[in-house]
């Protein structure tokens, strides 16, 4: 009998939150068109039905919160009056209040469950004062210990922290307590790091990080078994060309064929629309527009499309940033606009499409936009230039600057956005997920921010190539095109090496002393191999020693020591059962241009 109200409770709080996330657009649109009719009776429906979940599991709570708005909702359908801006929202603070508590559902049973479990040592990280967005500073250090420790608790919850329920401390729960101490130490925007001892773990009041259902866990085992099963088969691909017959080979294909079916299916039912999280994009928007006194509107574009639910984690809270960012930062306040002979209204227009392969989600605001001279001027004073760097610098690399941890021009304390500090957290949250993000902006006209990603983390498609006599994977997601050139096709302008590509100058670098691998010049071929690589809108020739074509291949994480050097981003296993790194493009190239590090 226990398992099956479990089973209950569990289906109550999904439909539950799918309720809700269906209400907080209704409830939007509503406050458009107060006198629609037809929405007002679908909340009004949408309401009543979670009264009546909630009485059958003895939520009376809920119920209670349910029938109010229920009851006033009635009354305004039975009056034919139009929801005033106060009763939206009076709807909007009961919705609050209700997921509050759905959430709060089984959380003592959970605590019970955790106490009688053995314990490791609870890490308090205190983050600093004045840091702008610490649910971001918070995740990144999240996925950081992630990468080499399993957390067991977190506090506040994980799903706390991802919606911005968050301060400036949060306590974690794991293993290795000392090493992980160490390495947060050393990580942008910490005020202070300390273990809390065991007779002190009652103020840490710990909780479990939830959320995560059985089918998900499966999902994820799942897609690991597919993924060795496309590495065997490529293992048996390269023993087979070397010997076997023609009935060996033929039994190869179909099986090829089948896994590459449940390949595709998993990939499916992983598949998740982007309107989980686009949709909270209109709640978020009037909410925060309405406390900073601004007004606008957020248009929203692609929400249909699907990508695998672990990208979708990865870059929920890159895109809640973004648009806190243009509603802080971007959008200016009315009578500014006038001035500008603007819309009194803001815009905010988010878009996601698929682009070779790949998704492209663009966020893009119509307001003051960046200003690149106080950019250029702070990087200036934090010595990230020289003097004579200055009337050469591109507009690229100006706004390059943003995504410097620390760096930022704000000079007063923002309550949303703290000093203006983020963008770094939102490029290395990219660039966990194997993205990158670029900006495009213009005075007085606005800004626009692109994330670019592949549609699935498990497995990606990769260009593999030779270096220095080692092999590396590039992700396809940079590559633009390849070709073969004349070494004689090479030139120099201000002692920088550069190749002319159909009238454009392209800076050139060699992988192998990118890598740092000694290259033995005599062997050097004359006929260069050439890859147009193309990161955050920047273009750049990257030469190699060799091409071995394109694959699909399965991403591992990086193991312990190797998860720090930066220049990589994951491991893969090649047809012969190689290891092959996999580079992390948009890094190297970022580092080897502000170190100066000639090619």
């Amino acid at each position: 009998m226990h398992d099956d109200i479990k089973r209950y409770v569990n289906l109550f709080k999904e439909e539950a939150g799918e309720y809700l996330e269906r209400l907080s657009t209704l409830v939007i649109e509503l406050e458009k068109d107060p006198g629609d009719k037809d929405i007002l009776t679908e909340v009004f429906r949408i309401f009543h039905t979670i009264k009546g979940m909630s009485a059958t599991l003895n939520y009376r709570e809920i119920e209670r919160i349910s029938h109010e708005i229920e009851e006033t909702l009635e009354k305004v359908k039975e009056s034919g009056e139009v929801l005033s801006k106060e009763l939206i929202d009076r709807v909007f603070k009961g919705m609050d209040a209700i997921e509050e508590l759905i959430s709060n559902i089984g959380k003592d049973v959970e605590k019970d469950r955790v106490k009688s479990a053995p314990k490791s040592p609870v890490i308090k990280i205190i983050l600093e004062e004045d840091i702008g967005m610490p649910a971001a500073r918070a995740m990144v250090i999240i996925k950081a210990i992630e990468r080499e420790q399993v957390i067991e608790e977190i506090n506040p919850s994980y799903e706390d922290i991802k919606s911005g329920k968050i301060e400036d401390i949060f306590w974690i729960r794991c293993s290795n307590s000392e090493i992980i101490k160490k390495k947060i130490e050393t990580m942008e925007g910490i005020k202070e790091v300390k273990i809390i001892k065991e007779e002190e773990e009652g103020r840490a009041s710990i909780s479990g990080t939830g959320g995560i259902r059985v089918n998900v866990a499966l999902l994820d085992l799942l897609q690991n078994i597919v993924g060795e099963l496309v590495i065997s088969f490529s293992q048996l691909t390269t023993l087979l060309k070397e010997d076997g017959d023609r009935k060996h080979k033929k039994v190869l294909e179909l099986h090829n064929r089948s896994i590459g079916d449940l390949q595709e299916i998993v990939a499916r039912v992983r598949l998740v629309p982007l309107s989980l999280i686009f949709n909270k994009f209109p709640r978020y928007v009037r909410d925060l527009s309405g406390k900073l006194g601004k007004e606008m509107s957020i248009d929203i574009h692609g929400a249909d499309i699907k990508v695998d639910r672990s990208l979708l984690e990865g870059i929920s809270d890159p895109l809640i940033h973004l648009i806190r960012n243009a509603i802080d930062h971007g959008i200016e306040f009315q009578e500014e606009r006038k001035m500008l002979d603007k819309s009194i209204l803001g815009k905010i227009t988010v878009t996601a499409k698929r682009v070779k392969g790949d998704i492209l989600i663009e966020i893009n605001d119509d307001g003051r936009g960046i200003d690149e001279k106080a950019v250029l001027h702070r990087a200036y004073m934090k010595g990230l230039l020289e003097e004579g760097e200055i009337d050469s610098i591109t507009k690229k690399e100006i706004l390059r600057f943003l995504f410097i941890p620390g760096f930022t021009t704000s000079e007063e304390v923002s309550r949303v956005s703290g000093r203006g500090i983020g963008l770094d957290v939102v490029k290395e949250a990219l660039r966990s997920v194997g993205g990158s993000v670029d900006i495009l902006t213009e005075k007085n006209k606005g800004t626009t921010v692109s994330m670019k990603m592949p549609l699935s983390m498990a497995i990606i498609k990769v260009y593999l190539v030779g270096a220095g006599g080692r092999l590396f994977a590039l992700p396809m997601t940079f590559v633009d095109e390849t070709f073969t050139f004349s070494e004689s096709s090479l030139s120099f302008l201000m002692l920088r090496e550069v190749m002319i590509l159909r009238n454009s100058v392209l800076p050139v670098y060699h992988l192998s002393d990118v890598m740092g691998i000694i290259h033995n010049d005599e062997k050097r071929n004359t006929n260069l191999s050439c890859m147009v690589i193309e990161v955050e809108n920047d273009r750049f020739v990257l030469i190699v020693d060799k091409f071995y074509g394109s694959r699909d291949v399965v991403v591992k994480p990086l193991p312990a020591p190797l998860n720090t050097i930066e220049e990589y981003t994951g491991i893969t296993i090649v047809g012969d059962g190689e290891p092959c790194l996999i580079l992390d493009l948009p890094g190297i190239r970022y580092r080897r241009k502000y170190e100066n590090t000639g090619s």
